[in-house]
């Protein structure tokens, strides 16, 4: 698997980083580094468009200056890079999450260990670290849970740590499965059923904890199926858009039985918790 590294520079620097991240996030690039002059994106090779590219790199060429140059990386490459980046986060004083070559700590309740290589998930994103804070809001003892979109699988590590008693975690990279893999084994955890497939294949199962941490055209597009999945209390955590994505995401949720519990956001990316009436 082969990915490109898109270095995109802005003038002035630091406006619509926010935005364009997640316009890059749904077409199909899957991680960032933001730097003081712009920000590195990087998208698998065989799902990246041109043409979808061109487009918002005109759109944001409207209000600002951008200039961007376009790499070939390979695979070896890539995790060498990331990993040399990939420092602890620690959510609050309950959760961290780490690689592997880090110390562990002893003052916090969860300890996650996370070596990402291209998968999403390792609580840099806000929206990943929404999740998690949000995940310590809800009672997960002896609930049967789906990650859709595990990536990295620490949602799903989590929730087991939180004593869920079976976990569905699903991604269709077959990149992010592997890597879900050595991380559930690395974390010694045993009730997570991983799959390499897309969300139409679940079928006649229900969940008492919906877990999305994906985007908004994806949640938007699979949002009914995430609604044949629920029990009389589903709670449902959705998270991977943007704040002002929240009202569309809201009505579509509204029409399918679900009401509003909570919505949280931090610089921009939005987390909603539902539930089903």
């Amino acid at each position: 698997m082969q990915y490109k590294e898109i270095d995109i520079k802005f003038n002035p620097a630091n406006q619509y980083k926010d935005i364009l991240i997640a316009q890059l996030y749904n077409i199909d690039f899957d991680s960032f580094l933001e730097y003081e002059k712009g920000i590195k994106a990087y998208v698998k090779i065989d799902v990246f468009s041109e043409e979808k590219f061109n487009k918002i790199i005109k759109d944001i060429s409207l209000n600002i200056d951008v200039a961007f140059k376009i790499i070939n990386l390979e695979n070896k490459n890539w995790n060498e890079k990331w990993e040399a980046n990939f420092s602890p986060v620690f959510v609050g004083k309950k959760c961290v999450i780490r690689a592997d070559f880090h110390l562990k700590s002893n003052d916090v309740e969860y300890d996650i260990v996370i070596n990402p290589k291209m998968s999403f998930g390792t609580g840099h994103h806000e929206t990943t670290h929404l999740m998690i804070e949000k995940m310590f809001d809800l009672n997960f003892y002896n609930k049967k849970v789906i990650d859709i979109g595990c990536g990295t699988s620490v949602l799903s590590i989590l929730a087991s740590k939180l004593k869920a008693q079976i976990i569905t975690a699903l991604d269709t990279d077959i990149w992010a499965y592997n890597n879900s893999i050595e991380n559930i084994d690395r974390n010694n955890v045993s009730n997570v059923n991983l799959i390499n497939d897309n969300i139409y294949n679940i079928k006649h199962q229900q969940f008492d904890i919906i877990l999305a941490n994906i985007n908004r055209n994806v949640i938007l597009e699979d949002i009914t199926t995430y609604a044949t999945f629920v029990t009389e209390k589903s709670d449902m955590l959705l998270s991977g858009f943007l704040k002002e994505d929240t009202a569309e995401i809201l009505k579509k949720s509204e029409q399918l039985g679900f009401e509003l519990v909570d919505s949280k956001n931090k610089n921009k990316w939005q987390i909603i918790h539902l539930k089903y009436r």
